[in-house]
């Protein structure tokens, strides 16, 4: 781990041509240097050990930000791993105000990768811990899973209302205020409202197959004909 850290740590000056080809490998190392760290922190101890030696710190300053999509998806991608069911990293990680950052990443990032990781990562933050929800509630957090349903990215928009599904499930009383206020605040958009009506009527049932079938009945996002799956749709830990 402490040698993954120091590779990422490694900066990057780039003085003349002949380094580039030196730079491309060292992006390289430093991708594998993220996903090797994504594995170990499947681990909770590991995941323990990451914010003891100051890794997220680092990760959520620097890489979430880094001018490389591939740095920045697997960045996401870590801080998700690091901090599923796991209260202390992720209450570490509220005090390093990664929540905005990667709320801003699914919303506006122009890689596809970047918003479905970054997503993936605000899922494993805010479900099942109060304190991350409700800084996810004062950063108009539903606001931004409406506009990633209205995306033209499949996975984007059916893992939204995935997400969206089951936070309405685990605090339903936010459920009439969001579908009467943020829809039409944020969208103005009737469909959008019915979206929620739509998952509303269904808890609790399958979260999945709500998600699922109300993204494809509504046709959200671009006009996509195509059908999503319960095998297109997986759980939150795998598939992202």
């Amino acid at each position: 781990m402490k040698e993954c850290l120091e590779i990422l740590n490694t900066s990057e000056e780039r003085s003349s041509e002949e380094e580039e080809e030196r730079d491309d490998e060292q992006l390289r190392k430093k991708e594998a240097a993220l996903e090797h760290l994504a594995d170990l922190c499947e681990n909770l101890d590991n995941a323990c050990d990451l914010v003891k030696l100051g890794g997220l710190e680092f990760i959520v300053s620097r890489l979430l930000n880094d001018p490389s999509s591939g740095i920045r998806w697997r960045s996401a991608h870590l801080i998700g791993c690091a901090c599923q069911n796991m209260p202390a990293v992720q209450s570490h990680l509220l005090t390093l105000k990664a929540l905005p950052n990667l709320l801003e990443l699914v919303d506006k990032d122009l890689n596809d990768s970047v918003r479905i990781k970054a997503l993936y990562a605000v899922s494993c933050l805010v479900r099942e811990e109060e304190s991350a929800f409700q800084e996810f509630l004062q950063l108009d957090g539903f606001s931004v899973l409406l506009r990633g349903m209205q995306s033209g990215l499949d996975k984007l928009r059916t893992k939204s209302a995935f997400l969206l599904h089951n936070l309405l499930i685990s605090h339903p009383e936010h459920r009439v205020q969001t579908s009467t206020s943020v829809a039409f605040k944020e969208t103005r958009s009737l469909k959008t409202f019915f979206v929620f009506e739509a998952l509303q009527s269904q808890m609790p049932s399958d979260g999945y197959g709500a998600a699922v079938s109300t993204s494809n009945s509504l046709n959200l996002g671009r006009g996509s004909s195509s059908v999503l799956t319960h095998s297109q749709l997986d759980p939150p830990a795998k598939g992202w």
